[in-house]
């Protein structure tokens, strides 16, 4: 059955090396794009020898739902092997630790026979190659979009005006695309903040609430400012953007709820990465905490913005 399947289009040929030993080829198919990571070889019956997926950037992975044990190899920013879990059974989770840039996932047994080790070089896909194999698909375009739209559905819902809804919306859409670019390359562009603190402060003003929707934009991104001074290096500046974002949004009057969400929402999460890689370089994406605070704020507030 596993020799039977047919890998998709975005297959590339790659090679494991080492300085004592000919390249061994290796059939990739490579997942680089949010939803083909989250997909990853669910509802596949197997895989045949000589080929694997090969995830980035990944640096830990679950079997929740497979039928089938794999070998997992973790993968450093240059392909260097950091860690080798061989036969990972179903409904079991691994984590390659902080140096572990991306994952090749093989059928089980595939990585001793093909001599992987840890200190081999995969030669990874070029830029080229892995931006056609990954990127913004429009089925994750379409459901961060998604997002947006049922939120601002449920604000009609809720006897929120159109405009207010419409607003919702897009509020939402903008946390769900920061949040998913947080998490995949570590940043939130301005392109995504300075327009929404602008288009924020725009519609409060409109409405009668631009006060409150500066004086939060000020104590949010002033508070993120401070915990960006003190935490050298923590926290990114990005966070700080989105934080001002927020708070433009959602009012002073907020500030203090999404705030204490998200710092105690992120600081568990921060808890679990050390308890599980046990490592207190790792490093969280707060972005998405970010966001999920000012969802809950938002909510309390019976889906309304300042």
């Amino acid at each position: 059955m596993a020799s039977q399947l047919r890998m998709n289009s975005h297959v590339h040929r790659i090679h494991a090396v080492s300085r004592r030993r000919n390249p061994v080829e290796i059939d990739m198919d490579v997942a680089s794009s949010p939803l083909r990571r989250m997909v990853g070889m669910l509802g596949r019956g197997g895989l045949p020898r000589g080929a694997g997926l090969l995830i980035r950037p990944c640096n830990a992975v679950h079997t929740m739902g497979m039928r089938f044990p794999i070998d997992v190899v973790y993968l450093d920013r240059e392909g260097f092997v950091v860690k080798i879990v061989p036969w990972l059974h179903p409904w079991r989770m691994s984590f390659g630790g902080r140096d572990a840039q991306c994952t090749l996932e093989l059928v089980a047994g595939e990585a001793a026979r093909l001599g992987i080790a840890r200190g081999r070089l995969v030669r990874l896909p070029s830029a080229e190659v892995a931006s056609r194999a990954g990127g913004w698909g429009a089925a994750t375009v379409s459901a961060l979009a998604g997002v947006g739209v049922a939120a601002g559905a449920i604000g009609l819902g809720w006897g929120t005006r159109g405009i207010d809804a419409l607003a919702l919306g897009a509020f939402f859409a903008a946390l769900a695309v920061s949040s998913e670019i947080d998490l995949r390359e570590r940043r939130i562009p301005n392109a995504l903040t300075y327009p929404g603190i602008v288009a924020a402060l725009g519609l409060a003003a409109a409405t009668g609430a631009g006060v409150e929707s500066l004086t939060g934009l000020l104590a949010s991104g002033g508070l993120m400012s401070l915990c960006w001074l003190i935490g050298r290096g923590r926290l990114g500046l990005g966070d700080v953007k989105l934080a001002a974002f927020i708070g433009a949004a959602l009012g002073a009057r907020a500030v203090p709820t999404y705030l204490l969400i998200a710092s105690g929402s992120g600081a568990l999460a921060a808890l679990g990465v050390l308890l599980v890689q046990r490592d207190r370089r790792a490093t969280l994406a707060f972005g998405p905490w970010l966001a999920l605070g000012a969802a809950a704020a938002a909510l309390l507030r019976g889906l309304s913005l300042a």
